[in-house]
């Protein structure tokens, strides 16, 4: 009987320690990139099919860490095709412009840098909108 009220006693504290941090749970998994450049943020979810994996870009505008908007960058992600090597923050760009370097995941094109410059209302111009076919 003891043992049977010990155990009772001791398992909220093993519930609590092997949920680790509450915040960690609403990240999603397939979240693979988050950028944050002033009041926006890119996010980069992975997609997998059977065959192959690609990426799916959003852009969001916040508001002291609320998310005001938030909208697809469509140039990508209906092609299912782009896979991102990295998001940076353009040297000689302006505050708004960040340079992504992304690649094809079947071969399609050549590994290319564009240019994503942020606006307000999750408006955005991107340069080039599209890679040239190798």
């Amino acid at each position: 009987m003891k043992l049977v009220l010990l155990w009772l006693a001791l398992l909220p504290f093993a519930a609590t320690a092997s949920a680790g941090d509450s915040r960690s749970a609403r990240v999603p998994t397939d979240l693979i990139l988050a950028e944050t450049l002033g009041t926006h943020r890119v996010l980069v979810f992975q997609v997998c099919s059977p065959e192959h994996c690609w990426n799916d870009f959003f852009i969001q505008e916040l508001d002291q860490e609320k998310v005001v908007c938030s909208a697809p960058i469509t140039e990508f992600n209906s092609s299912a095709d782009v896979i991102v090597e990295f998001v940076r923050r353009r040297p000689a760009g302006t505050l708004s412009d960040l340079g992504l370097e992304l690649q094809s995941s079947h071969g399609a094109f050549a590994p290319y840098t564009a240019t994503l410059s942020l606006k307000s209302g999750c408006k955005y111009q991107l340069h080039p909108a599209a890679p040239a076919a190798s």
